[in-house]
């Protein structure tokens, strides 16, 4: 008989959905029939608003609350009071989606997700094989349970993380974050024609407003360069940057996106990445070796993955716009930056695989 899997995801940022969708693209090649669940949208309205709403405004406009709440949730006896509210919450949705699918495999993509699925699995309500994949380069308690069968993680800075909180090695996989297919191909090789110093431009899928001074940070530098930003679904943002594009310096060329599918073609042409650091982007500029500049971030998780690709060599965090101009002029003028940051980033994601991801998957459920 067809195996079955369920994916657990929710709309807070992009990340999330992103990843599980890459999931599921993989296991379907591979003859598996996936369900990709959004538990919110199961729960009574004022939760859906409550948790995905609510993290939009927080991430928009009070980033060092959402900050806060963060790592006060990471503290143990709140964070196992919140476990306990999340399973009461939303135990009965997902024990009816087990009941309607019959899953062989559980994977949750999102933190609130993974204890839900191991105390089912613990009360012997299901047999399936549950996964957390753990989608930030930190790792935060909402992810782990004892009765979690394999962690997909994206560093191993994340696997000592989970070795320190007790997980066995025989249960963690650096696979890395998943992202889709076309991130996993090399970078095809620049065109024989030179081309000026070109950085890709990100604010996330929510296109955060602090675009608007990285660009004015941009305008500083003198040399020759291209600019590809992308706005996401900020199309308030995408129309204010077409109209002020005029005022960059005539060393500068600028081009405007709004969402995009082709991210992938976009770092294959760039020289470096000036974005937050959300886990999905980071990810695909570490499969892509595309060095980062990491200009701002959302306080939480994002700042951890900053922290994280500074240390180990693999962005640079700036903390502000002003030098980000130097920073650019500096790769310009010395082309080894750029070199011994892809060399680093080349060493982290040496094991990423969506192929090894989905094997994983299939032997869980034979055995």
């Amino acid at each position: 008989m067809k195996k079955v899997a369920i994916i657990f995801t929710a709309a807070t940022g992009g990340g999330h959905n992103q990843a599980a969708n890459a999931l599921k693209n993989r296991l379907e090649y591979q003859g598996i029939e996936v369900h990709i669940v959004n538990l919110f949208k199961s729960c009574p309205k004022i939760v859906e608003v409550l948790v995905e709403n609510g993290y939009t405004l927080m991430a928009n406009h009070f980033s060092k609350l959402y900050g806060q709440l963060y790592y006060m949730s990471h503290r143990q006896t709140i964070n196992k009071n919140m476990k306990k509210l999340l399973i009461k919450l939303m135990r009965k949705h997902m024990k009816e989606q087990i009941d309607i699918y019959q899953p062989d495999l559980l994977i949750s993509t999102h933190p609130f997700f993974v204890n839900l699925m191991a105390s089912l699995k613990v009360s012997g309500e299901t047999n399936a094989k549950c996964i957390s994949v753990i989608t930030d380069l930190g790792v935060h308690r909402f992810y782990l349970h004892p009765a979690i069968d394999a962690y997909i993680t994206g560093s191993q800075h994340t696997n000592q993380q989970l070795q320190r909180f007790g997980i066995r090695t025989d249960r963690i996989f650096d696979f890395g974050i998943p992202v889709k297919d076309a991130f996993y191909t090399a970078t095809v090789s620049p065109p024989s024609d030179p081309k000026p110093f070109t950085a890709l431009v990100m604010g996330g899928s929510m296109g955060s407003t602090k675009l608007i001074k990285v660009l004015n940070g941009i305008k500083m530098v003198r040399k020759p360069m291209h600019v590809h930003v992308v706005c996401g679904s900020n199309d308030r943002l995408r129309q204010y940057l077409n109209a002020h594009g005029q005022y960059m310096p005539e060393n500068i060329t600028m081009t405007v996106h709004g969402f995009v599918n082709n991210v992938d073609e976009l770092m294959t042409d760039a020289d470096v990445l000036i974005s937050k650091p959300g886990g999905l982007t980071a990810t695909e500029a570490l499969c892509k070796k595309l060095p980062m500049i990491i200009p701002f971030y959302i306080d939480g998780q994002e700042a951890e993955n900053a922290e994280i690709l500074a240390a180990l060599g693999a962005a640079v965090h700036i903390k502000q716009t002003s030098k980000l101009a130097d920073h650019l002029e500096a790769m310009m003028y010395e082309p080894a930056i750029l070199e011994k940051m892809r060399f680093q980033m080349a060493q982290i994601s040496a094991n990423y695989s969506l192929e090894k991801t989905g094997l994983l998957f299939h032997s869980l459920m034979a055995s």
